[in-house]
């Protein structure tokens, strides 16, 4: 019985998966309280789900690649919704999505010049997931007028937030190409001093 129970942080990261279309479509749409019930419960499935896998062991090969990408495209496609439903700047999504775009792209380079890594998550990393988390759901709770602001104190609101994002977005880019380039670096010349 315990055996099954390990499988159940991957059944919450396949229903995260599964919940990203139904984010994307209520965002689009204008539907933004079931588009935030929705995120709210994949956003608690996310935490859940890495409490379970450590705290328990529960930890797979396929959850370390799944994980990520729901995390991924549950965040891309709601950055992308709530810019083409004009409730989010176009300069904060593309930062965001930019920033994940410019590390595939290293990654690739990195896989093809040297071999495979799996990047260590990092604090910066982790921090910039968090406050895009907060950010949609901050910016959903105001469309649902759950969290009621004048416009002025809104848009200082979602400015300082985007700001925070941005910039923590960009300091993880740094920090992880930093890593990629040192461990990359590293180990050409140990490469090198093997022949």
């Amino acid at each position: 019985m315990r055996r099954y129970f390990s499988y159940l942080p991957n059944a919450l990261t396949v229903i995260r998966l599964a919940l990203v279309a139904p984010v994307g479509f209520h965002i689009a749409q204008g539907w933004f309280e079931v588009a935030l019930a929705l995120f709210l419960f994949a956003a608690v499935s996310d935490l859940v789900d890495g409490w379970l896998a450590r705290r328990f062991a529960w930890e797979s090969s396929i959850g370390r690649i799944l994980d990520p990408t729901a995390d991924k495209l549950l965040l891309v496609v709601a950055l992308v919704t709530l810019t083409l439903a004009d409730v989010l700047p176009l300069i904060a999504t593309l930062a965001l999505v930019g920033r994940d775009i410019v590390l595939l792209c290293a990654a690739g380079m990195y896989r093809y010049l040297i071999g495979y890594l799996t990047p260590a998550p990092t604090f910066f990393g982790k921090s910039c997931s968090a406050a895009i988390m907060v950010l949609i759901v901050v910016i959903l709770l105001t469309q649902v007028q759950v969290l009621y602001l004048s416009e002025m104190a809104r848009w200082l609101v979602e400015f300082g937030l985007v700001l925070v994002v941005v910039t923590l977005s960009l300091t993880s880019l740094v920090e992880y190409l930093w890593n990629y380039g040192t461990h990359g670096i590293a180990l050409l010349k140990a490469r090198r001093e093997a022949r």
